[in-house]
């Protein structure tokens, strides 16, 4: 056929073909190679239009005080012109906006508008002092020769938005991922999303769309967080130490009393009714049970057989070592009994003492004279001088507690030292008769609960502190953890019945809430099917709200739940007063 010249998008193509169908096949060959240089990288156009959208952000923050006005004057006009005005109304509506808001978008620019009046002698509406966006890009392509980059896929466009949005979120909220990324990358990304889909569904809904979109973005990953956990970052370091502490005890909480959340708490109370009295029974036993551990005791209340079996439990141990060992008198005994006498007698009226302290100390002095006080001896002393520290209080307490102290010291020096065998045997039995007396003052309270052999963290810390104020304050003893814990944690839940118990109550009472049911509805009995269905409800949701599962969910901190960071989410409006502005210089 011979040589031929063919033309496709703006080029010129020799072809050479012996017929038509070598002719067609060089035509779609020309094309389809054409065509795939054609397609862009979308790799490159993101990269491309990520720089470009980092530059348009940054030149929003500089155009931000002359995008201002012109954004709100151009959205008066455009909402003048959905509403039916005519297009001299929109546009008058638009300049009020414009140049009322240009008085309020920046003392400069008001101050230079003024003086540029005052030159002139003008009345007419004067130009912006401040340059816009706009003007900002345009002279930036001026010095630098950069022109604006178009993105070619939508990836691109994706990448443009987002990265405006960056400078304004570094600017503003500061420069960490995190900021970048909830101020900057997310509410772009969603702005384009939202325009991408209001451009294809509902066209004149895509400015609106974007900023709406835009605006929600910062929202999502705090709802999501709260989802998640809804509680997270309630629980500080202090009261999550405390919480340890509980559970090491194997006592339970509830998700209100390990965050510390009185409107969880609140809710708890008044959602949880029976099922709330059921675990506050059970925490309580709980509570009873880790004190009653620390006199070697399984029951779960501190009831007066309990008590007893313990008391004499520890009492026999005490003799049968007792029965085994003397002791040995030394210097260091009575220096401490001397002690402890001078201490009462100074520390206490003349009138208020009691022989009885004199006496025994005179009695274990002859008795150190004497030589080692048999086993038998020191039962008796120490038998006696307990009987005495369950009653005593004040000056004579800490009389009776120290020669009791100097006793049991020097019987633990002269284990050490003629018998170690059993000297681990004494210690243990010891502390378990210090903590017996703690428990036995304890379960002396008042209070139904202290009746039923139930003892409150209250009660427990008034008898840790009765035997040794400075030895809590510093976390001495077997009990000043659980003390602390049991107070900073165990808060009351009210004694208050199901709100929608309440309500259920009324309606099956037939009263003035339910006969009005059953009057606008036109359906008798109505009240009542609602009055047993209500109270249904109402435990099913307490039941739920104590179960093990709800109150690790509610409880558990995963994550943190943050508000939103002010400067960032202004960061967010100045990068969409900027986005607006660039719509709206290119549709002019």
């Amino acid at each position: 056929m011979g040589a031929f010249q063919y033309e496709f998008n703006g080029k010129t193509y020799p072809i050479e073909a012996a017929n038509q169908t070598e002719l067609d096949n060089s035509i779609k060959f020309i094309q389809e190679r054409a065509g795939s240089q054609q397609q862009p990288s979308v790799a490159g156009d993101v990269v491309k239009s990520s720089a470009q959208g980092l530059r348009e952000g940054t030149e929003g923050i500089a155009g931000q005080f002359g995008d201002i006005p012109n954004t709100l004057g151009g959205l008066a006009e455009w909402m003048v012109g959905k509403v039916g005005g005519t297009p001299d109304q929109a546009r008058e509506a638009g300049e009020s906006a414009k140049y009322g808001a240009d008085v309020v978008s920046g003392l400069p620019t008001y101050t230079i508008r003024k003086a540029y009046d005052l030159i002139t002698g003008s009345d007419e509406p004067t130009p912006l002092a401040s340059p816009t966006t706009a003007d900002i890009n345009a002279g930036v392509t001026d010095v630098t020769g950069v022109n604006n980059y178009v993105p070619k896929t939508t990836a691109g466009e994706y990448a443009k938005t987002a990265t405006s949005f960056v400078p304004a979120a570094a600017a503003f909220g500061g420069v960490t991922p995190t900021n970048i990324l909830k101020y900057g990358i997310l509410p772009g990304a969603a702005s384009e999303g939202a325009g991408q889909v209001a451009k294809k569904v509902f066209p004149a809904a895509e400015p609106v769309a974007r900023i709406v979109a835009a605006l929600a973005a910062p929202l999502a990953p705090a709802a999501i967080n709260k989802i998640i956990s809804p509680m997270g970052g309630a629980i500080s370091a202090e009261r999550g130490a405390l919480n340890d502490v509980m559970k090491r005890e194997g006592i339970d909480l509830t998700a209100g009393q390990q965050t510390g959340s009185k409107a969880l708490r609140t809710t708890e109370a008044q959602l949880g009714g029976g099922s709330a009295q059921n675990f506050a029974e059970r925490q309580g036993e709980q509570f009873t049970g880790a004190i009653m551990k620390r006199i070697g005791s399984t029951a779960t209340r501190a009831t007066p057989e309990a008590v007893q079996e313990a008391g004499a439990r520890i009492g026999a141990r005490f003799d049968d070592l007792a029965s085994r060992n003397s002791v040995i008198p030394d210097e260091t005994l009575s220096k401490e009994i001397g002690d402890t006498l001078r201490s009462y007698v100074d520390n206490t009226n003349p009138t208020a003492r009691i022989p009885a302290i004199p006496n025994t100390v005179a009695d274990i002095t002859a008795d150190i004279a004497n030589g080692p006080i048999s086993g038998a001896k020191y039962k008796q002393l120490a038998s006696s001088i307990g009987e005495k520290l369950k009653s005593a209080t004040g000056e004579e307490l800490e009389a009776w507690r120290g020669i009791r102290d100097s006793l049991d010291d020097a019987m633990e020096r002269s284990i050490a030292a003629t018998n170690p065998a059993d000297l681990g045997a004494w210690k243990e039995t010891r502390n378990a008769y210090r903590n017996l007396l703690v428990v036995e003052k304890a379960v002396t309270g008042a209070g139904e609960n202290a009746r039923l052999g139930i003892i409150s963290p209250a009660q427990l810390r008034g008898a840790v502190v009765a035997q040794g104020r400075r030895a809590f304050a510093r976390g001495q003893g077997d009990f000043a953890d659980l003390a602390r814990a049991g107070e900073g944690t165990m808060a009351k839940i009210p004694e208050s019945g199901s709100v929608l118990n309440t309500v259920g109550g009324r309606m099956v009472g037939g009263g003035g809430a339910g006969l009005a049911i059953d009057i606008l509805t036109g359906t008798p009995g109505l009240s009542t099917a609602i009055g047993v269905g209500v109270p249904a409800v109402g435990r099913a949701a307490g039941s739920a709200l104590m179960s093990k599962s709800i109150r690790a969910y509610l409880a558990n901190q995963k994550v943190s739940v943050s508000g939103l960071n002010s400067p960032g989410y202004s960061a967010v409006v100045q990068a969409i007063i900027a986005n607006m502005a660039k719509q709206q210089e290119a549709g002019k």
